[in-house]
């Protein structure tokens, strides 16, 4: 086959795909505005029920698991009926993956073994369902459009993570980027929507040579959107912003992978002029919830269950709780009432967008990453999104880092950003004061950078003594 017969034949692929995804995504739109709450709550829960009665039926695990909790489909009935199924948690995911968790002897295509990059502790290995991420980005992408291959989306995020796998695969070297054969054809880059910019293995202090690659190929494609992680984001913004480059032209931004603070939403709005949005899913999940345009996360509800359980209990509006998710599309290996290890925040009302979908207000960040200041009331936690106000609007931060180190000891690592802002700390230290307690000590320093994870994911709050329950 000749150059331009694979052009050709790529080209109608990637049409082929846009078109199935905007009819995806305006059959989804049109059910989340038409139907009334009460209608999607009694087609979720219906959903639920053949979940439950596929997994007692023929999925080990769970059949020993209910047998023990007493729990059966026939009696629940209802939703309230729904702190009687025991919460599912990773370790037991890590120690029954495979052979437990699937129906019988089914064997899988590897494409479909995930892995999780890690970010919430140790790592595990997942089956997906049948649909995944190349279907999520699109909804995403066409929740800010509305169009049909109208604009290429620029994807940046970690080595682990991709926009359509978190399987650990070895990024480690790229040096360039793969621009399809589309997107080589100036008129027809547009379908070959993804562009998947090579990772670094520290952002943070990634070298000049590497972000003047991903500006070089974001301009190439402008204007597009730009997808991926936060922190990837707002250090390519830091770079524009240190550099005095050509901002360019983006339409609008969507978040994944990890936390979007206030600080790096400031950030991202300020260099990028744009808008910025989040997208919030996990690897064994996939799509959650999308941001609408009045920036209230609008819950998935056929296609996932999603509770706030706060101390046992379902959390009211604006209550935080930790999430505890069921994929309702994964027959595969069913995630019933799974502890994604995720703090949110439970909205509440209608919402102006007109969808009448659960609304999520706010991510808060991992339950493992709470901090829980000294002489504070029983159950009181900081989340990293709430601590993270101590920092935004602060001149002269690249990045940081909150370690509490005893009750009332916290250590604090600044990576300046090397713009004129001075760094102000006796400001931060009288808004740390502020909301960890007059007597607590801060121990601030400067650092030239800030390591990610294992994961090569951040980490930038947690606490070194014992979590606050959510």
């Amino acid at each position: 086959m000749n150059v331009v017969a694979r052009v050709a034949v790529s080209a109608a692929r990637r049409a082929y795909d846009c078109y199935r995804y905007y009819f995806y995504w305006r059959a989804q739109e049109k059910m989340y505005r038409r139907w009334s709450s009460e209608q999607l709550k009694a087609a979720q829960w219906e959903t639920f029920r053949r979940l439950l009665g596929f997994a007692y039926e023929r999925i080990p695990f769970y059949q020993d698991k209910f047998s023990k909790a007493g729990v059966t489909p026939e009696g629940i009935r209802t939703p309230e009926d729904l702190l009687r199924i025991p919460v599912l948690t990773k370790d037991e995911i890590r120690q029954n993956f495979p052979d437990r968790l699937v129906e019988g002897n089914r064997r899988f295509h590897p494409f479909q073994i995930g892995q999780t990059s890690g970010s919430t502790g140790e790592s595990l290995h997942f089956v997906r369902p049948e649909t995944g991420w190349h279907r999520t980005i699109g909804y995403s992408v066409l929740l800010r459009t509305g169009r049909v291959a109208n604009i290429p989306v620029v994807s940046l995020t970690t080595p682990q993570c991709t926009a359509a796998s978190c399987s650990l695969h070895d990024q480690e070297g790229a040096h360039g980027v793969g621009l399809g054969k589309c997107q080589k054809v100036w008129f027809l880059r547009h379908l070959d929507q993804v562009v998947e910019l090579p990772s670094s293995e520290s952002i943070l202090c990634a070298p000049s040579r590497y972000m003047e690659q991903l500006v070089g190929v974001i301009s190439y494609l402008a204007p597009c959107i730009l997808y991926g992680d936060p922190v990837y984001l707002g250090s390519l913004a830091l770079y524009l912003k240190k550099a005095r480059k050509p901002i360019p032209e983006v339409r609008c931004i969507v978040t994944s992978f990890e936390l979007l603070t206030g600080s790096l939403r400031d950030r991202l709005r300020d260099v990028f002029g744009c808008d910025v949005y989040t997208q919030y899913g996990a690897s064994e999940v996939s799509d959650i919830a999308n941001e609408c345009e009045h920036h209230r996360l609008h819950v998935r509800a056929n296609i996932v269950m999603v509770e706030a359980i706060r101390h046992g209990v379902p959390a009211k509006p604006g209550e935080i709780g930790r999430a505890v998710v069921t994929d309702l599309e994964n027959y595969n290996m069913p995630l019933i009432r799974y502890d994604i290890g995720d703090l949110i925040e439970v909205g509440n009302g209608p919402c102006p967008c007109g969808r009448n979908t659960d609304v999520i207000e706010q991510v808060h960040g991992r339950a493992r990453d709470v901090i829980t200041p000294a002489g504070a009331d029983k159950g009181r936690a900081l989340t990293p999104l709430q601590v993270d106000e101590v920092f935004r609007g602060l001149g002269g931060i690249a990045a940081y880092r909150l370690v509490q180190r005893s009750e009332n000891q916290y250590d604090i690592t600044i990576m300046r950003d090397g713009l004129p802002d001075n760094f102000d700390s006796r400001t931060l230290e009288g808004r740390c004061r502020a909301m960890f307690g007059q007597g607590s000590h801060f121990n601030i320093t400067s650092v030239d950078e800030i390591k990610p994870e294992r994961s090569k994911k951040y980490r930038f709050v947690y606490s070194q003594v014992s979590a606050g329950a959510v």
